[in-house]
């Protein structure tokens, strides 16, 4: 007989008890999810300055800088946080289980252990992907040792209860609010037991202000983390548990989500096709696994590449990432020992299509020194006789990028590009203002942590091992630092450019807090491109062209000889 799924609901604790006294407010909590510049430094500030404070933290492991690693630690240690699972990527469980359950289930528990590696113990929370799970993926959370789950906002004041899990439905505090002052004030005066969610993985959430400001406005009330808020809610004599249908409350989505999930990440063409062309690398994979002949490591490294393509991203905005995905499913391909399908392979314009014989190109490197608090990266020359390249109109007069340069110390990262003109005897200044930079940034070199996609429209890649989480865009005009999330790339700061005419230079200065770690171990990729008068993009005939690039000879050679074919472009570090 199949076992029928019930779920409850749990009244949070109202505010008067039997016989009419008033019951204390409850107390408040609130769930940390941390993107790639997430403020480290500034809530260990609030940390220090509100030891009432307690917050559970919602983090992969891997994706830790070292600096946020030790704040993190220190506050388990004093029993001020709690470690809840993220599994990385942020990958949406139900639209996954619905095709593979298998594949959902070992994404939890793989992410678990390395939780449990990284932190000493077992998570006991779970925060899912936009918030989703569905009614048929609850006893598997339960088997695996989760207590609860944050999800959306089902009902702002009821937790649903399934056999040993609880569904913590959490809400957005800077919803409405003006400010982070305005959020804080909400999380502080609200009376109802509710789990504050604080997520700067995709968006401009300022958590260290909104919790500094929660704080001011709820003095005297008890902190608690969201397993503790869970522990206090069930432990309430005044609470109230009343059966719902499996397929959710009437009027809302069969299971809760921060975003309407069906509608964000499946349904459209694109979006289908990701999940297809999912599907099919997983079926090769079943193939290999099945076949009598699989070794152990190929499984690893495919399984490995698999998970990486589950990331919400992917889902979210197909085409943005398009380039990116295809990479990490190849990669599972290569591992089982199977070409990949030729759609799935970087694209590079036949012999017959290329305009004229193009010249062979030496395959000069980049050359790269260093010091203390410096690094240099000296272009490799561009191939001799290659037919020009440019957007509709021609290429600006400042069309090949020389030389990078970053500098830095304990408060700024200084960041310099030189351009070469076509005539250095007489630089022109209004195609300098033509002239655009792309500066990508991958801080830790790990597969599936960032976009191996540029910035929209740029026809050119990396791979998924230089999958990047910052990019600078440089102009004589202005520039703007850029930081990848779930939903693609966010401007995180404009920033004032200086510039030498006489030199080709762009020069940008950068607080060291915006961008964590340590930028000797950074790979880089700076590209050039064309601006118009306005500061959009050129267009060529398949997009915006990379007129120049911080590569090789025979790379840059490359980027020449494309048709509509995008260019796989390393990454350049120090040491390699």
């Amino acid at each position: 007989m199949m076992k029928r799924f019930s779920a409850a609901i749990l009244i949070a604790a109202c505010s008067t008890a039997a016989g009419g006294a008033a019951e204390p407010a409850p107390p408040l909590a609130a769930l940390w999810l941390p993107g790639p510049s997430s403020d480290w430094e500034g809530m260990a500030s609030v940390f220090s300055l509100r030891p009432e404070l307690r917050l559970s933290i919602a983090v992969d492991p891997a994706a830790l800088a070292p600096s946020a690693r030790q704040a993190m630690e220190s506050w388990l240690r004093e029993g001020r946080a709690e470690a809840v699972l993220r599994p990385a990527g942020d990958p949406i469980l139900p639209l996954l289980a619905r095709r593979r359950p298998s594949a959902a289930r070992q994404t939890i528990a793989v992410s678990r252990e390395a939780h449990r590696a990284a932190f000493g113990s077992a998570p006991s929370g779970l925060a899912p992907g936009a918030g989703a799970v569905s009614p048929d993926m609850l006893p598997t959370l339960a088997s695996l040792g989760l207590r609860w789950a944050a999800v959306g906002d089902y009902h702002s004041s009821t937790w649903t209860v399934a056999d040993r899990l609880v569904l913590v439905a959490t809400a957005r505090p800077e919803a409405g609010a003006p400010g982070p002052e305005a959020a804080g004030r909400v999380i502080g005066e609200s009376h109802r037991a509710t789990a504050w969610r604080l997520d700067e993985s995709s968006k401009a959430v300022d958590a260290a202000r909104i919790l500094e400001a929660a704080a001011l406005a709820g003095a005297g009330r008890t902190w608690t983390t969201v397993g503790g808020l869970v522990d206090a809610l069930l432990a309430s004599t005044t609470a109230q548990v009343r059966s719902v249908p499996s397929s959710g409350v009437p009027g809302r989505a069969p299971w809760p989500a921060w975003e309407s999930v069906e509608a964000s990440f499946d349904g459209s063409a694109d979006r289908v096709e990701a999940w297809t062309r999912l599907d099919t690398a997983f079926a090769a994979f079943d193939r290999y696994q099945n076949s009598g002949v699989a070794q152990l490591r190929s499984l690893d490294k495919a399984a490995t590449s698999l998970r990486a393509a589950q990331a919400s991203r992917f889902f979210g905005d197909p085409a943005l990432h398009r380039a990116e995905f295809h990479d990490l499913l190849a990669a599972a391909y290569r591992a089982i020992g199977e070409r990949p399908p030729l759609d799935l392979q970087p694209s590079l314009a036949p012999s017959s299509a290329r305009t004229g014989q193009l010249p062979e190109a030496q395959d000069a490197s980049v050359g790269v020194s260093t010091a203390p608090g410096r690094i240099v990266f000296e272009n490799a020359s561009s191939p001799a006789g290659l037919p020009p390249l440019g957007p509709a109109g021609g290429a600006p007069a400042f069309d090949e990028l020389r030389r990078l340069e970053a500098r830095w110390g304990s408060d700024f990262l200084v960041i310099e590009v030189r351009l070469a003109p076509k005539n250095p005897s007489a630089p022109d200044a209004r195609s300098f203002d033509e002239a655009a930079v792309d500066l990508y940034i991958d801080l830790n070199g790990r597969a599936g942590l960032g976009s191996a996609s540029l910035l929209p429209g740029r026809q050119a890649f990396v791979r998924a091992s230089d999958a990047w989480e910052y990019a600078l865009v440089l102009r004589r005009s202005g520039g703007a630092l850029y930081r990848h999330g779930p939903q693609g790339p966010a401007i995180v700061e404009k920033l004032a450019v200086e510039s030498a005419l006489a030199d080709g230079l762009l020069s940008v200065k950068i607080p060291r807090a915006k961008l964590p770690g340590g930028p000797e171990g950074w790979g880089y990729l700076a590209v050039l491109w064309a601006a118009d008068a306005s500061g959009r993009p050129r267009p060529g005939p398949y997009g915006i062209p990379v007129l120049s690039a911080l590569a090789s000879s025979d790379d840059q050679a490359r980027l020449k000889r494309r048709d509509p074919g995008f260019v796989r472009l390393p990454l350049q570090r120090a040491g390699r």
